[in-house]
C-alpha cells in the first residue's frame, strides 16, 4: 500500500477570512480537505508559472500559495508566509482583518470573482 503524502511545510497559525468561513458553510466541504491538498503541495488551480514559482518557493522559504474551486463557484485561496510584519493585515478580497502573527502563517480566503 502506498503511503500517504506528507506535510512539504510546517502550517503555523491558521487564520480564515469571514469570508472563507461563510463560503465553505454554504456549500458544506471541509476546510480541511483543502488546507491538506494545500501542505502537501497540491496546489489546485494555478497556473504552470506560479507552480514553479511554489516549487522555487518551498527551496527558499517563500510565500505558497494554492487555489481551488468550491462547488458554488466561489474561488478559495491557501496562501502560507513568513509575515515579518507584526500586525500584519489581510484584505484583498474580504474586509481587511488584523492577526497576531507567528513564525508562519497560513491564510484560508475567499474570492468572490468567480461566482
Amino acid at each position: 500500500m502506498p503511503e500517504e503524502p506528507r506535510a512539504k511545510f510546517p502550517l503555523g497559525e491558521l487564520v480564515m477570512t469571514p469570508g472563507a468561513a461563510e463560503a465553505f458553510e454554504r456549500t458544506g466541504e471541509q476546510w480541511s480537505t483543502y488546507l491538506t491538498r494545500h501542505v502537501r503541495g497540491d496546489w489546485g488551480e494555478l497556473d504552470q508559472h506560479d507552480v514553479q514559482e511554489n516549487e522555487y518557493s518551498l527551496q527558499h522559504g517563500r510565500r505558497l500559495l494554492s487555489k481551488y474551486t468550491l462547488a458554488d463557484r466561489t474561488v478559495i485561496r491557501i496562501i502560507w508566509w513568513y509575515p515579518a510584519i507584526k500586525g500584519l493585515r489581510i484584505g484583498m478580497a474580504d474586509k481587511e482583518q488584523p492577526f497576531a502573527t507567528g513564525r508562519y502563517c497560513t491564510v484560508l480566503q475567499s474570492l468572490w470573482l468567480d461566482r
